[in-house]
């Protein structure tokens, strides 16, 4: 029974981890595509590594792709929902997309997970 729920609680786990987002190298501005193709071509190549997920959301934040790096955020929560980057980097992007709802719930997931890092947390 316990293996079987475990394996159920795995599978669960997987499904709820969304897709790395569509990107069309065209729909960027120019000068951002080779960062962001390399970007994506990384994450797709370890699409479970959160590390690799989440800089391509770095990369696409910081090219003002924001929808795309919403998702991509998503993505490397699940991957490691105890990394406070991740859910830090998914508020700021919430509140640049005007969603400060969204933005506020991330904020606060992020700080329990910051320890020592906490004041830093609520200075940004």
């Amino acid at each position: 029974v316990c293996a079987g729920a475990i394996g159920n609680t795995a599978a669960w786990q997987r499904a709820a981890v969304s897709p790395l987002p569509r990107l069309e190298p065209g729909d960027f501005p120019e000068a951002s595509r080779d960062a962001i193709v390399a970007a994506a071509a990384a994450a797709r190549a370890r699409p479970d590594d959160p590390d690799m997920v989440g800089r391509l959301g770095m990369v696409l934040q910081a090219w003002q792709q924001f929808d795309a790096a919403a998702v991509t955020f998503a993505r490397a929560q699940a991957l490691a929902p105890a990394r406070v980057d991740w859910w830090y980097l998914g508020g700021l992007v919430d509140a640049a997309r005007a969603m400060p709802a969204e933005a506020a719930r991330q904020f606060a997931r992020a700080l329990p997970l910051a320890g020592a890092d906490a004041p830093l947390v609520r200075l940004r």
